[in-house]
């Protein structure tokens, strides 16, 4: 196996730049493992200081312990996913040995890391926004059967089954609509940042 051949199954958006790959059974267990450890934070009687108030209504957001993220294998493939996507898009050579692409870090801020779950619940919804400055790339990881899509902007909706993820530029706006479902649906998302 190799960082090509992890790839082999992503689809690319000809509208919208997008790239849609499934992760390995084994990376999607570590999003298990990760979503054990935000139900720990969720639970926790001062679960509000680490909550997110992102755009729209969600039951709860937070971000992946640091060191959970750091130890996994879902982190560095998920940089390579992003290296691949820009040789598709942007003709920047895809090198094993250089790091094109990073996780966005916030430095001094106990997020640590722009890499998150969302846990939302019927009601909920997200309007459309962008991801912060708009620079870099975006991606949402689906981790439950979602009930409501991924809206992109030009109309283009993504259902995304568990162990899917879509990857998108930062500034592309999305959204997803109120839950009619009474399934929590649970997503993970990030920003990577690109030289």
């Amino acid at each position: 196996m190799n960082i090509e051949s992890l790839f082999s199954n992503a689809m690319f958006g000809n509208e919208v730049p997008t790239m849609i790959t499934t992760l390995p059974e084994v990376l999607f267990e570590e999003c298990k493992i990760m979503k054990q450890a935000c139900d720990e934070l969720r639970s926790h009687p001062y679960s509000f200081l680490k909550e997110h108030h992102n755009a729209g209504k969600n039951s709860y957001q937070v971000s992946v312990p640091q060191n959970i993220i750091e130890n996994s294998f879902l982190y560095p493939y998920i940089l390579y996913a992003g290296q691949y996507y820009l040789q598709h898009f942007k003709n920047i050579p895809m090198k094993t040995d250089q790091r094109n692409v990073r996780l966005r870090n916030n430095i001094n801020h106990f997020d640590a890391y722009d890499f998150w779950i969302n846990y939302s619940n019927q009601g909920n919804y997200n309007p459309p926004h962008t991801h912060r400055d708009g620079l870099g790339l975006s991606g949402v990881i689906y981790f439950t059967p979602n009930p409501e899509p991924t809206v992109f902007e030009n109309r283009l909706q993504f259902q995304g089954s568990p162990g899917q993820v879509i990857l998108f530029p930062s500034s592309l706006e999305h959204s997803v609509p109120e839950q009619q479902s009474k399934e929590e649906r649970i997503t993970f998302a990030f920003n990577l940042e690109y030289k």
